[in-house]
């Protein structure tokens, strides 16, 4: 995946959750569990679906 601006959010489409990319190497769910994002500075990773998720560069 390529680098992410630093204003990037990850919003589950199924229950509208955002979740900002650096989330300090804590593993952070949406609510609904369909996707996770552990990131910092130096990497971000997504689990889940990428179906399941829309990048959002606020």
């Amino acid at each position: 995946m390529a680098k992410q601006n630093k204003e990037a959010y990850y919003q589950c489409v199924h229950c509208k959750q955002e979740i900002y990319w650096n989330t300090h190497k804590a593993f952070v769910e949406c609510t609904c569990g369909k996707i996770a994002i552990d990131g910092c500075e130096d990497y971000v990773r997504v689990i889940g679906n990428m179906d399941d998720l829309k990048i959002i560069n606020k």
